[in-house]
């Protein structure tokens, strides 16, 4: 969501990213082999690579490499192929013929509370679809540290994993009946999330975040495919979690500061994630420093009888006359008002305490 509010300081650091997706197609051919070049399929592959997109030293996944051969054959040596970059190129797909027009990647932010996602064109750069639902774990506590308890129950931590990994299988689903993206053509998805919830992502074990002196599993998770984590996916798309800090710092605050390009301006800057874990971080490209605390859902609408996430509806801006003491109040979207955000909850609260509505212990002035 950050990137989508970028800084005119920073817009053309965000311009780079997009240019540098984590994957990419590339349509290659291949001369065919003959008894005086007699080189094996991959080697074949690899020179076909290097002499046409410079790329050298490409791994190769293990399935890529079963049908390798039969690939290049049924498409008469004219194959596109999916390469995944991270320390090494890695040939993660091979296709026949030229796919290279379908590059659609998936982006998903794993909150305590909500869930949301976007759905990319890789190739041109553009957001096709959004969608967003309340997190399916919330039944089992509206707080990570809830959650943790929950996990060492039998069968806890399972059935938290399958319950957000269900939910983020139903939002992909939206994205792809918004765009009209076949689910075959996502070659690539990412995840951001606090600690525990990529832990629980993960089905890792989150006890000892809760225990002094607060450690967790990892803070890289390796990429594998999207199905080995469990998700409803068509063909060998790569799934990336973003890194975490700490503890209780983790790859959504991560992700922010990478889309934002703070890390790469002079100006000293404060990034704010506000949601039912708080976690800020300020620096500059010189230095950058964190910090977290548990905010509570109130930030996501939860916990006020007429509370709802940040989505066209919901009132996110209010304001008080200061002569008549008329009320006004701002929508997401301009919609008819649905109930209040957490944006809108402490708008509400600032200008009770402008105005004298309420003290600052938060009482009500009767005399108002």
């Amino acid at each position: 969501q950050a990137a989508r509010h970028v800084s005119p300081e920073f817009e053309q650091h965000f311009e780079k990213i997009i240019g540098r997706p984590p994957v990419k197609k590339l349509s290659v051919k291949l001369a065919p082999p003959t008894l005086s070049d007699n080189a094996s399929d991959l080697s074949r592959l690899a020179r076909a690579l290097k002499l046409e997109h410079q790329v050298e030293g490409a791994t190769i996944d293990f399935p890529a490499l079963k049908k390798l051969p039969h690939v290049l054959r049924e498409a008469d040596w004219r194959v596109t192929v999916t390469l995944l970059h991270e320390n090494t190129p890695c040939i993660i797909n091979i296709e026949a013929g030229d796919t290279t027009a379908k590059q659609y990647a998936v982006a998903f932010d794993v909150g305590t509370t909500s869930l949301w996602g976007q759905l990319v064109d890789i190739a041109a750069g553009k957001v096709l679809a959004e969608a967003s639902s309340y997190n399916p774990q919330i039944p089992f506590g509206d707080d990570v540290i809830t959650r943790i308890v929950f996990s060492q129950k039998k069968d806890g931590l399972e059935k938290l994993r399958q319950k957000v990994v269900d939910g983020l299988n139903v939002l992909l689903e939206e994205l792809l009946q918004k765009s009209n993206v076949n689910k075959s053509d996502i070659i690539y998805i990412t995840a951001a999330g606090n600690t525990v919830m990529t832990h629980l992502l993960l089905g890792l074990d989150p006890k000892y975040i809760r225990e002094t002196p607060y450690i967790p599993v990892a803070n890289f998770y390796p990429t594998a495919s999207a199905a080995e984590y469990g998700f409803d996916t068509e063909g060998p798309s790569a799934m990336h979690f973003f890194p975490c800090v700490a503890s209780y710092v983790g790859g959504d605050i991560v992700a922010g500061v990478l889309s934002s390009g703070m890390y790469t301006g002079k100006k000293l800057t404060l990034y704010i994630d506000i949601g039912t874990n708080g976690e800020i971080v300020l620096g500059n490209e010189d230095w950058l420093m964190a910090a977290s605390c548990s905010a509570g859902p109130a930030f996501e609408g939860g916990g006020l009888k007429c509370g709802m996430r940040a989505m066209p509806g919901a009132i996110e801006g209010f304001s008080i006359h200061d002569t008549t003491g008329e009320p006004m109040i701002v929508t997401m979207g301009r919609a008819m008002a649905k109930g209040i955000c957490g944006s809108g909850a402490i708008n509400i609260l600032a200008e009770f305490l402008r105005t004298g509505i309420i003290d600052r212990n938060g009482k009500f002035n009767r005399g108002f």
